[in-house]
Parts: structure tokens; C-alpha cells; sequence
């Protein structure tokens, strides 16, 4: 093929190309104009007195039963009913399985399939902990807390997540520390 049919080619190609970026938009601004309003916001209450809030969302979970629980990670680890009754705290320092701020949002998953959830938390140094809903409280789950250490460097862990990553039925926790490490316990 010539250097001027590649172009014509070329051309072609674009037209099609931009005339199908244009339905697509098209389709995507159509489907959205029937979708349902979002109902408005409500303030249901205040939490106050938990510490500084960092990146670490709400997470709402069963743990296993006895209704919904909302479980906030500040420097501590917090537990609510669905009524915003503290339940169950884990308090944060050199003393405890998690240290300083809890900088990535917590995962709450049941890692050995034994029926009890656990929340995994991550702080400041390096220490990653895992907490098990066991009795309405937070109990240190055996074999934790995980660390996330390298060449003498404990860094602030920014990254959680939780799944069967191998396929053995038991779930993992992953972690990524701002030094670029991944660590699976």
C-alpha cells in the first residue's frame, strides 16, 4: 500500500472512529437522562470525640449478625449499632496492635472462613492489626499484628484490601506501604 493510500486509510479510520466516540456519548447522555433522583441527604447524627478522621471511610457491616454495626477508624477503632451506641473501641499507641493515625479505610472481611469477621486496620509504623468481631467487642485476632517493615523502615501503610488472591478459600489481607512495598501476611 502507498504512502497516500495509508493516509487516506488513516483518515478513514478517524472519521469512524470520532462518528462512534459521538454515539457513545450520544447513548451514555440518554441512559443517564432516565435515571432516578438521588434522594436528598440526611444528617442522622454527629459522632463527636473520635479523634482526627484521616482517609479511613465509615464502613457499614453485619460482622457476622445482630444487625448492621457502622465501624469508624480514626487513630482508634470504633464500633456503633444502628442506633450509634458505641459498642466496642480498640484504642490506638505503642502499647496496642495499631499505632498512631489509621490512614487507609479499613477492611472488614472474615480472612480464615471461621465465621467470625475481622476488621484489619492499619497505623502509622508499619503495624497492620486485625481485630475480630467476637461477643460484641474487638478482640486481637491470633498471629497479629502483621508488619509492614523493610531494611529497618516501619512506613505509614496506605493501602488495604482483602480477598482470596491464591484460591484456597481463605481470604488474605494485602497491604501497600508508601515505599512502594506490597505485603501479604
Amino acid at each position: 500500500m502507498s504512502f497516500e493510500n495509508s493516509h487516506i486509510v488513516c483518515s478513514i479510520m478517524k472519521k469512524i472512529f470520532s462518528s462512534m466516540l459521538f454515539l457513545w456519548l450520544i447513548f451514555l447522555t440518554l441512559s443517564e437522562a432516565g435515571a432516578a433522583p438521588v434522594q436528598r441527604p440526611e444528617l442522622l447524627t454527629q459522632l463527636k470525640w473520635t479523634g482526627t478522621s484521616w482517609f479511613g471511610s465509615p464502613i457499614i457491616h453485619d460482622l457476622g449478625g445482630g444487625g448492621k454495626k457502622l465501624i469508624g477508624t480514626f487513630y482508634d477503632v470504633f464500633v456503633w449499632d444502628h442506633q450509634f451506641n458505641l459498642l466496642a473501641k480498640a484504642p490506638s499507641g505503642s502499647g496496642y496492635p495499631h499505632e498512631g493515625r489509621i490512614y487507609p479505610p479499613a477492611v472488614c472481611a472474615d480472612l480464615d472462613v471461621d465465621g467470625i469477621y475481622e476488621i484489619v486496620v492499619a497505623g502509622s509504623n508499619g503495624k497492620v492489626a486485625a481485630y475480630e468481631w467476637k461477643q460484641n467487642t474487638l478482640a486481637v485476632k491470633g498471629g497479629w499484628p502483621a508488619l509492614a517493615c523493610d531494611a529497618g523502615q516501619c512506613p505509614e501503610i496506605r493501602g488495604l484490601s482483602a480477598g482470596d488472591l491464591n484460591g484456597d478459600g481463605n481470604g488474605l489481607a494485602v497491604f501497600a506501604a508508601d515505599f512502594g512495598q506490597t505485603v501479604c501476611p
